[in-house]
């Protein structure tokens, strides 16, 4: 695919990453045998945002996936199309199965059980609106919007989020003061804040 062949390094290095933290963002919303990331699920294979990342290029570069210029116009978006069926691939995936752990406070009303399917449902359609409302109020603003999507994917230090966005702290903190001022009446209006 020359389009990615033709990206400087600096350009293809900052591709990666974009496509990296996409993968993260869904990873961290899904259940990895039965536990979510943040409270020590694994990913079968050890697969990492960056795995999913180069292995989405390497698809697009060796012709594994072909590029549909109609349904995702934007190479991006469809090196990110990639991403996603990679992600739901393995969680569909026997391995990510035969681990699952079982929550044993389930069906017992005891704090950390698990969200039935309605209250899933509810709880992404949700979030769909939301992040539509953000996206749309975050159009002229890519800074704010790249630090909307670290929060999303869980990337939540400062030092962390400086060195992935290329900045320095000191604009993170100041960014992420202006990100909170724009999205108060998003949040408020969908209610999710408090």
């Amino acid at each position: 695919m020359q389009e990615i062949l033709d990206l400087s390094d600096g350009d293809l290095t900052l591709l990666m990453k974009r496509l990296a933290l996409r993968a993260r963002q869904k990873m961290v919303r899904l259940t990895w045998r039965g536990v979510r990331i943040q409270r020590g699920g694994a990913v079968p294979g050890g697969y990492e945002p960056s795995d999913f990342a180069a292995d989405a290029i390497q698809k697009a570069l060796d012709g594994t996936r072909r590029w549909n210029r109609e349904e995702y116009p934007t190479m991006e978006e469809f090196l990110i199309s990639i991403i996603d069926s990679d992600v739901n691939h393995l969680v569909e995936s026997a391995d990510n199965m035969r681990a699952r752990r079982e929550n044993p406070n389930l069906g017992l009303g005891l704090e950390g059980r698990e969200k039935g399917p309605l209250e899933v449902v509810l709880d992404e359609d949700l979030r769909i609106q939301v992040r539509e409302q953000v996206t749309k109020s975050l159009e002229n603003e890519p800074f704010l919007m790249s630090l909307f999507e670290c929060y999303e994917a869980e990337i939540t230090k400062p030092r962390e989020i400086a060195d992935l966005l290329d900045v320095s702290v000191d604009e993170v903190n100041n960014g992420k003061k202006r990100l909170r001022l724009k999205l108060s009446p998003v949040l408020q209006e969908q209610g999710a804040t408090k």
